[in-house]
């Protein structure tokens, strides 16, 4: 049985070093045997997101046990194909995201407005590796897509005012653009909401 993560995900999971001075483990599988393993999709809460591949014989509740052994473990684990679940007690998890995204790939408008895109997805850090450069402003978690499109519906409705037409991105000044961060916060209990700090 083995499991090959990429480096950061070793120092973003804090996995325990096997011994003072060795971080990880060397295995000596060929890199083509290693591609040939099971691809999983390890998810935090707060949108950090790794591939991990194992070993074929890899299950659900073994990489959960040994997920769960990290000093900072996923909340939730995908195999490639499969549905995703909690990493604490395996349930069957479908959470959908809302973000705000700054793009910056465009320069500030004449008035000081930047360009921004509110979407959703399942996996942020896949969905916004389409944009190019962008920064990740705030995000929402959902417990079901239907739930994310109908927010994502709302916030689009609500600063339609800044919206470029036909499209997802919006032009906000500095002021503008609090009052989306203040209104993301606005929500019920049962939803979660995380602000990058450098817009706080």
């Amino acid at each position: 049985m083995w499991v090959y993560l990429q480096h950061d995900a070793f120092l973003y999971a804090g996995i325990p070093a096997l011994e003072e001075g060795m971080n990880m483990m060397m295995s000596g599988h060929r890199p083509s045997v290693c591609m040939r393993g099971t691809k999983w999709q390890a998810s935090w809460a707060d949108g950090t997101a790794f591939t991990i591949r194992s070993s074929p014989q890899a299950t659900r509740p073994l990489m959960a046990s040994i997920a769960m052994r990290w000093q900072n473990p996923p909340v939730t684990l995908k195999k490639e194909g499969g549905q995703a679940f909690a990493v604490e007690n395996l349930e069957t998890r479908s959470n959908s995201f809302v973000y705000l995204v700054q793009l910056l790939t465009f320069e500030a408008t004449s008035n000081g407005a930047h360009y921004f895109k509110i979407g959703k997805a399942t996996s942020i850090p896949s969905r916004i590796r389409q944009f190019g450069p962008c920064e990740l402003v705030a995000r929402e978690s959902h417990r079901d897509e239907r739930s994310a499109l109908h927010r994502e519906k709302e916030l689009h409705k609500k600063f339609a005012a800044y919206r470029k037409p036909k499209t997802e991105i919006f032009l906000l000044t500095p002021e503008e653009l609090r009052l989306v961060i203040e209104e993301m916060r606005e929500l019920p209990n049962d939803r979660q909401i995380n602000v990058a700090k450098s817009m706080v």
